[in-house]
């Protein structure tokens, strides 16, 4: 379904450890989901720790195909009934 759609993820993460960090984007490249990894460095004045409302690991936020915020709270892809509602209203809108 994400070849399909074009979608595409971007992987924001709070590790306070770099190394696990750079662990789990090794164990991602297996499934090719290790590009757009970036690590919010331990601040709690993150201007994107701040706008994501992240607070906790996994979160997750959909934006549009223009880059805006959809969904600041959306489902996990692994919830694929819940995640394909989110981005088949996306493509409505975007049509």
């Amino acid at each position: 379904m994400i070849k399909e759609k074009n979608i595409s993820f971007i992987y924001v993460s709070i590790d306070k450890d770099p190394e696990k960090w750079k662990q789990k984007v090794e164990e991602l490249e297996e499934f090719g989901m290790d590009k757009y990894q970036y690590l919010i460095p331990e601040t709690n004045n993150s201007a994107l720790r701040t706008f994501f409302n992240v607070s906790s690991i996994p979160h997750y936020a959909i934006l549009d195909g223009k880059n805006n915020v959809f969904l600041m709270n959306a489902p996990s892809p692994g919830n694929t009934v819940q995640f394909n509602e989110v981005i088949n209203r996306i493509e409505a809108i975007q049509e």
